[in-house]
């Protein structure tokens, strides 16, 4: 039995660290906490196994998978939870943890998406059935906005419409942007979008953060040239924009590039 089972000392221990083992993996998929496994080396080897078996034993890992509010089956996971306090727990988090995600390619949308979250925990606040509603009207929200801009056809593509809401937000007065105004900014992120698709495609641009400086102060004349903003905003606004890039970078190629794949 030794070569199966702990040191008799450690069995009373052992449906503690089973429970502890179950709780912390429902916790992390719960919460988007790495990958939803717990930390093996807290525990010996052959209470290790054991423990295995345990969440196996369980389906924990066919039960509790942490499904992308993009999936088709997000939706029918949240349904089948047993009680609104659980659908809207696993909403709120699955909903914030696509924001964090995908803030850094379009800030000002997602920033705006975080309000919203924020304001229905607030206004919704212990009621979970409420929460479920809202939630639920938000997640609808997010993927027509997603579907709208795959399927519209739009004089920007997606990294420029990310890039001009960086642009406005930091240089509309109270939120108001003339027609004038609005297609000064649009020609301007046109510009810089041509202008990365021209610097960052290149070789090891990405591994060569000297190449990263030289993009940013070439976007900070733009913007002073193209009378984006006043000189001093400049390049705060230009690492702002490049941050954005970045994030982007994989929808970024050259034309003769995409016609290949």
């Amino acid at each position: 039995m030794d070569t199966v089972l702990p040191l008799p000392d450690a069995a009373p221990y052992l449906p503690d660290a089973k429970l502890f083992a179950e709780i912390a993996m429902r916790a992390r998929r719960r919460y988007r906490i790495d990958d939803g496994t717990f930390d093996p080396s807290l525990y010996g080897e052959k209470v290790r196994e054991l423990i295995d078996e345990h969440l196996e034993s369980l389906g924990v890992d066919q039960v509790l998978p942490p499904v992308s509010i993009t999936s088709a089956g997000f939706q029918q996971k949240v349904a089948a939870m047993a009680s609104p306090r659980a659908r809207a727990s696993e909403m709120e988090h699955a909903i914030g943890h696509h924001i964090d995600v995908h803030l850094a390619e379009d800030p000002v949308r997602y920033r705006r998406l975080s309000e919203r979250l924020e304001q229905i925990l607030k206004e919704h606040a212990g009621n979970w059935q409420q929460q479920v509603l809202a939630l639920d009207d938000l997640l609808d929200e997010m993927k027509a906005q997603e579907a709208e801009r795959d399927g519209r056809d739009s004089s920007l593509n997606r990294v420029e419409e990310a890039l001009y809401g960086v642009v406005l937000e930091n240089t509309a007065t109270d939120g108001v942007v003339t027609e004038q105004q609005g297609q000064k900014v649009a020609d301007f992120v046109r510009r810089v979008h041509k202008m990365a698709v021209h610097d960052t495609t290149r070789v090891d641009f990405w591994r060569r953060p000297v190449d990263w400086t030289d993009f940013v102060n070439a976007i900070t004349v733009a913007l002073i040239e193209d009378g984006i903003c006043a000189p001093d905003q400049a390049a705060a606004l230009a690492d702002a924009l490049f941050e954005v890039i970045k994030a982007n970078r994989s929808r970024i190629r050259r034309p003769d590039a995409a016609a290949r794949r």
